[in-house]
């Protein structure tokens, strides 16, 4: 299928949209954890709520991305090209991070905030470590997949 079909745009869009919502609701957690830290109403509430986005939001970018291989067929040369490669190893790597080290601590905290029990200053550096990795991942495979370079 080609890259201008209508259906293979859509899927696009999505998969673009999905990862500047996932990916950005993880940077967001980034900035309320130091007002969680200091004990800010505005950052005990943002850790209070139910369900993080990012963790509903991300696999969609995954599902929406392995829909456009799919989309594309065998036929596309793109998946050989070094870019591709290192775009799909920079999300997992972001995904694994989110995988390992936020989710499961953002859950000790919202757990700790329901219990009324403090969270220690590790976990949130251990969180604001991984989070910083994400971004970071996420920044550069944006610009490979925007630049295909080679």
């Amino acid at each position: 299928m080609s890259p201008n079909a209508p259906i293979y745009v859509v899927f696009l869009i999505l998969h673009a949209a999905s990862a500047i919502v996932g990916f950005g609701s993880v940077a967001i957690g980034g900035v309320y954890l130091p007002k969680f830290a200091r004990n800010e109403a505005e950052g005990v509430a943002f850790f209070r709520q139910g369900r993080a986005l990012s963790k509903v939001v991300v696999p969609l970018t995954l599902a929406f991305g392995v829909t456009l291989i799919v989309l594309a067929g065998g036929n596309s040369n793109f998946y050989s090209h070094l870019w591709f490669q290192g775009a799909v190893t920079c999300y997992l790597i972001a995904y694994g991070l989110c995988l390992v080290g936020i989710w499961p601590k953002e859950a000790l905290i919202r757990r700790a905030i329901f219990d009324g029990e403090r969270v220690e200053m590790k976990t949130m550096a251990g969180i604001q470590k991984a989070i910083i990795g994400v971004e970071l991942m996420v920044v550069i495979a944006f610009l490979l997949m925007i630049a295909q370079p080679g």
